[in-house]
């Protein structure tokens, strides 16, 4: 047996042992994550999937990932919370794309200033909710970095 075999039949018995805490790549630009959610590119979204049912669908990977460790952790709110703003992020967009769609079609001036008022609310909507996502994204990469250990636990002195 070769180093390359050994090395190879290592790698499978380490990955089988430690498949429920880590995330793996695809080849194809989807994801495993902690053995049992699928993460696949759909048609301008991701679609996150367990045992070949779909439990949701987001606009972008990260946001996918991030629901998935929610999930894993089992914090419901955060997991809610993203699914709901990403959600939310998608209706914006298409209302933004609508709304400058009928400013440029607006054949006089009141209507294109009436069009341009109501895109920038919807545009200053977006930026709230993205912050807001951000935030979220970024507990859930805290969480999943962190991983079981609880760094605020103070140690017994034997």
């Amino acid at each position: 047996m070769t180093r390359e075999q050994k090395l190879h039949r290592w790698a499978q018995r380490e990955i089988t042992h430690h498949i429920d805490n880590i995330i793996l790549d695809d080849w194809q630009g989807g994801m495993l994550a902690f053995g049992r959610y699928e993460i696949q590119p759909g048609d301008q979204e991701f679609v996150v999937t367990r045992d070949r049912e779909t439990l949701a669908r987001f606009t972008t990977r990260r946001v996918a990932l991030s629901w998935c460790v929610a999930d894993n952790k089992r914090i419901w709110d955060l997991r809610q919370r993203i699914e709901m703003l990403d959600q939310r992020r998608r209706r914006l967009n298409q209302d933004i794309d609508a709304r400058k769609r009928a400013q440029s079609r607006a054949s006089d001036w009141f209507r294109r200033s009436l069009a341009q008022d109501k895109l920038q609310n919807r545009q200053y909507q977006l930026a709230e909710v993205n912050w807001e996502l951000e935030k979220c994204l970024s507990r859930a990469k805290y969480l999943q970095l962190r991983g079981s250990y609880n760094e605020t636990a103070r140690t017994r002195i034997p």
